[in-house]
């Protein structure tokens, strides 16, 4: 089988698995909060795109003569990098949505806690 078919077929291979991978992060983003829920559709919206731009890009470099095939294949190379990073740090940002925050979620100033649990020491 020729070079470029494999590398079709690998290419189609890693965005059936982006594909999936953002599946997942739809489903874990419904467990965020209603601030961090907006905030992921958001990240998913792009995500989504992306995947669009790489499909795209990947019946580009099918259809791609031998002249262009090797510079085409380098921006694909550069697309799934950057999507790649994009979905590292949508993974960052689902823990961060869930994580319990010890501050305010407006200004991200810690938060007080109410009188009646702090603690207080004798002089």
């Amino acid at each position: 089988m020729e070079d470029r078919e494999l590398y079709r077929q690998k290419a189609e291979a890693k965005l059936g698995e982006l594909k999936a991978e953002l599946a997942k992060l739809k489903a874990r983003a419904s467990g965020a909060s209603a601030d961090g829920q907006l905030k992921l559709n958001k990240e998913m919206d792009v995500l989504e795109e992306k995947l669009k731009e790489g499909k795209t890009r990947l019946a580009e470099l099918a259809a791609a003569g031998s002249d262009r095939w090797a510079s085409m294949k380098n921006d694909l190379e550069s697309h799934w990098d950057g999507l790649q990073e994009r979905f590292r740090k949508a993974r960052e940002e689902m823990s961060d949505a869930k994580a319990p925050s010890s501050s305010d979620s407006t200004t991200g100033a810690p938060s007080t806690p109410p009188p009646s649990a702090r603690q207080t020491t004798p002089l």
